[in-house]
């Protein structure tokens, strides 16, 4: 049966030779996700009904009071995991001032955020170095060279180093590259090494994020060569020891892309995980199901339990790149294409706001100058603040919008476009720039309020705490750069 044949088909969650690798569900008939045949009637009511509790523990509108949004933390104001929480709010701490307090050497660059606990800042670079800095002064602690990982081959010839964030729990390091390595918080010693996932098809790299929750990691993976046999996958290891707990392919056995780009967001409460998932990498007839589309996994077994495809058909790479970020009921996400909105109770899509056309000057595909990229959100749990490239411009709209309906509240044009996820410092939204600065802005009303030289590009979200600020620069080799910069 050829891939096309498969994307048509209604698929249900299957095992594969008891890996606990899933197969999504889907109904394609009205190129609309439903829930039928999914789950027994009893158990989709009982996560419903879990859906709901943690929906009126976090209502929409409320900031977030650190409850579930904020499990996972080392200790007050650290930021342990790449979106900060597992709601993925990247809502921080305030920042004591814009000077820069220090810069430590990373060749090829810090393509993603730094972790921040005890301390301590803990960042890995493109060329596959991790270290640990005291944030006070930037001076360094240890310092480990863990290699690249080579993907493709001839003029395609990619050498991958960790371009997914860092995250901290209990004592450890987590960073992925083409496997999952734990790290001594304390001394950088290995603790454990995972077996990459690589099969004879499918050449897995771990681009999404670390989020780590009830003694499980949550990584995603896509391919590191965009070969078109390859899937995305959501894959959970025990914390403790490495060991393999589940490993959930978004689209069908088959069927090509669907790569995670952004961390995993989870409601513990409800049991669920949210991911947002990329593109095809090679186009076929169908709806190429599992792509371009909105998960609810269950966290336990990692089994999908609905699903949302916004763009069946996809030609234009109109991936999302975000982490689903969680306030109350609603959960949102970025694509190419602009911003949506879903009521993760009744599981149904509410909104999207488009700010800038990410098909500018007659492209057909869209590229890094064009719509949102990198994943640009961050919410208080009053607004939405989102950043979206515009190519006709050669800039970036950034923006608040309201929850509940998409309404923009204030719009600011930026003169540079911007590859990384803002953050949020109390009262100021943090960009992060493709022209070597990181620009601040008041969250009420989007007027700048400080603009800080990072000396090159970043395409890293910041991390914030304890009155600090750090981010870095380069991501070889896509973008100059090689330091992690710390303000405050």
């Amino acid at each position: 049966m050829t891939a096309a044949r498969r994307s048509r088909q209604a698929w249900l969650r299957s095992a594969d030779d008891g890996k606990n690798t899933h197969v999504v569900a889907i109904d394609v008939e009205g190129r609309r996700i439903t829930r039928r045949g999914l789950l027994a009637g009893g158990a989709a009511l009982a996560l419903g009904a879990a859906e709901a509790r943690a929906a009126r523990a976090a209502r929409a509108g409320q900031r977030p009071r650190h409850g579930w949004e904020g499990r996972g933390r080392r200790g007050p104001g650290d930021w342990p995991m790449p979106a900060h929480d597992l709601a993925a709010t990247r809502d921080g701490a305030p920042l004591d001032g814009s000077a820069e307090r220090w810069r430590a050497s990373f060749p090829g660059g810090v393509p993603a955020t730094a972790a921040i606990a005890d301390g301590r800042v803990y960042a890995a670079s493109a060329q596959g170095a991790v270290a640990a800095l005291a944030l006070g002064d930037g001076r360094e602690r240890w310092r480990r060279e863990l290699g690249t990982a080579q993907y493709g081959s001839g003029d395609g010839l990619r050498q991958l180093g960790f371009f997914g964030g860092v995250a901290f729990a209990r004592g450890s390091v987590i960073v992925a590259s083409d496997r999952v390595f734990s790290l001594d918080a304390r001394s950088g010693a290995t603790r454990w090494v995972t077996t990459p996932l690589r099969t004879a098809t499918s050449d897995d790299y771990f681009w999404g994020l670390p989020a780590i929750v009830g003694g499980l990691v949550l990584i995603g993976s896509g391919s590191g060569a965009e070969l078109p046999t390859a899937r995305g996958r959501l894959t959970a290891y025990r914390v403790a020891d490495g060991a393999l707990v589940w490993s959930t392919a978004t689209v069908p056995e088959g069927a090509n892309g669907g790569g995670l780009i952004g961390p995993a967001s989870v409601d513990p409460r409800a049991g669920l995980v949210y991911v947002a998932t990329g593109s095809p990498y090679q186009a076929v007839s169908g709806a190429n199901p599992g792509t371009c589309s909105l998960l609810a996994l269950r966290l336990r077994d990692g089994a999908v339990v609905w699903q949302d495809q916004v763009f069946p058909d996809d030609t234009h790479g109109f991936d999302f790149n975000s982490a689903p970020v969680i306030v109350g009921r609603r959960v949102f996400a970025t694509n190419k294409a602009g911003i949506y909105a879903w009521d993760r109770i009744r599981r149904r899509r509410l909104w999207n706001r488009q700010l800038t056309d990410p098909l500018a000057g007659g492209a057909t595909v869209a590229g890094p100058t064009g719509g949102p990229e990198g994943g640009p959100i961050a919410t208080d749990g009053r607004r939405v603040y989102v950043l979206s490239n515009d190519a006709a411009s050669g800039g970036c709209v950034a923006a608040a919008l309201a929850p509940a309906d998409g309404r923009v509240l204030w719009s600011t044009p930026l003169p540079a476009p911007s590859f990384g996820a803002p953050a949020l410092a109390g009262r100021q939204l943090c960009v992060p720039a493709a022209d070597g600065n990181l620009r601040l802005l008041d969250v009420e009303r989007g007027t700048l309020v400080a603009t800080v030289a990072l000396g090159d590009p970043s395409s890293a979200a910041p991390a914030l705490a304890h009155g600090r600020l750090v981010v870095g620069t380069g991501a070889a080799p896509f973008l100059p750069g090689s330091a992690l910069v710390c303000i405050g």
